[in-house]
């Protein structure tokens, strides 16, 4: 029996140990207006006090991207602040459309920039000691996804910037008899970019000086193209000199405007061409696939 009224005893002390918040003693702390100190907000488990951060945004345990800025803010009609998810912020995602259209703003918040993303079934977690923003997203929410690549709601344009690459080639040919020459090369790429769109110029130089006080030069651009990604085709558009290319046909040069198809923009698993095999083996069996004989 005594056994028996100990751990009801326990039981009971560990309940209501359980139920009672964090409390701080403000008189702890090195100030002279401890009237003015309010210290009730940090007894809520998972507290963020409203104000701007510098977070690193994971998915799902899989970084997204690193210092990214994100604001806390006060909601009114609710005791804790929320992490202001952006349209920004969920187009990091990969979420699929109908997920994104269905986002709806939280309620309290003046400007209306906030999405409200938490739900049964996904979650935001805010780690203080790591720095880390979490957010916690069904498979069933999200376009495809694979491991080694990366979608396109997470690739960036870069940088507005120009480039200039050369190869530079000299040579002197010293004869025992007659007059020194020398010859110049130089050929490279010169490009812009701005934005999505690239800008690039294939540029040729040469000299030659025979030595007998007379020089010949020449300067060609043997291509020039503006080109950019289009994501949502999986394709790349073309304008200007470019050259053909195809399995089939010879390759040639021409100008005008070309859009095709790009494969990188694939995840490495559906890149390439891998034909559909159906049927039912009623024992071990060796299948061999081949075109052409």
């Amino acid at each position: 029996m005594k056994i028996t009224r100990l751990a009801i005893l326990i039981t009971l002390t560990f309940s209501v140990l359980k139920s009672q918040a964090t409390e701080f003693n403000a008189s702890l702390l090195d100030s002279g207006n401890l009237s003015n100190v309010d210290l009730t907000a940090f007894s809520r488990e998972g507290y963020v006090a409203p104000g701007n951060y510098i977070l690193d945004i994971w998915l799902n345990d899989q970084p997204v991207r690193e210092q990214y800025p994100v604001r806390v803010v006060p909601v009114a009609g609710r005791d804790a602040a929320v992490i202001c998810v952006t349209t920004d912020m969920v187009a990091m995602l990969g979420l699929k459309d109908k997920i994104i259209q269905g986002l709806k703003p939280v309620t309290g918040i003046p400007d209306g920039q906030c999405l409200e993303l938490r739900s049964a079934d996904s979650q935001v977690r805010y780690s203080a000691e790591n720095q880390r923003l979490t957010f916690i997203i069904p498979q069933a929410w999200m376009r495809y996804q694979d491991p080694d690549w990366v979608p396109p709601s997470r690739w960036s344009d870069g940088v507005t910037a120009g480039l200039l690459d050369y190869s530079l080639m000299a040579s002197r040919y010293m004869p025992q008899q007659g007059k020194t020459s020398d010859s110049y090369s130089l050929y490279g790429t010169a490009g812009f970019n701005l934005g999505p769109w690239r800008l690039r110029s294939d540029y040729q130089y040469s000299r030659l000086d025979s030595g007998h006080g007379a020089s010949q030069s020449d300067f060609y651009l043997p291509q020039t193209y503006l080109f950019r990604a289009l994501p949502a085709l999986r394709s790349k558009l073309t304008l200007g000199q470019t050259y053909l290319s195809s399995a089939i046909f010879d390759s040639f040069r021409f100008a005008g405007l070309t859009l095709a198809s790009d494969e990188r923009m694939l995840p490495p698993s559906l890149q390439g061409y891998a034909p559909k095999i159906s049927g039912i083996a009623n024992s071990n069996a060796q299948v061999t696939v081949s075109q052409n004989g």
